[in-house]
């Protein structure tokens, strides 16, 4: 299951650039305890929907979203980006549901620029 998982949330570029990553990953969480899987699965699918909320952020906010995401669809990202005031949308191509592992250089690169320059403009 966990290496059914993996495959969800790992863009397949990433999973071919690193082939031994699926395995390596699969062992890691086969070694969790299975008594807290169940409490992990509530983690994430119980958490509440706070879509309403993004509205009010007055913060300058970038929303990092992988083109080859299998768990969430981009539309939800367009979504959210769309929801909050000044908002930038960073669609990263063959990225998954993990763009800081999968392309660190250009979540960092649009962080970076998200701290410098505030408002994108």
């Amino acid at each position: 299951m966990a290496g059914q998982v993996g495959g969800l949330l790992i863009g397949k570029a990433f999973l071919q650039a690193h082939p031994t990553f699926l395995g390596e990953w699969t062992k890691a969480v086969s070694n969790y305890a299975l008594k807290e899987m169940p409490a992990v699965g509530r983690a994430v699918t119980g958490r509440p929907n706070n879509t309403q909320v993004a509205a009010q952020l007055g913060v300058p906010t970038v929303v990092i979203h992988g083109e080859d995401d299998a768990a969430i669809p981009m539309e939800t990202a367009v979504q959210l980006a769309n929801r909050i005031p000044h908002a930038r949308l960073v669609r990263v191509p063959a990225a998954g549901h993990c763009p800081p592992l999968e392309t660190p250089s250009a979540v960092a690169a649009e962080i970076i620029q998200l701290a410098e320059v505030g408002l994108y403009q």
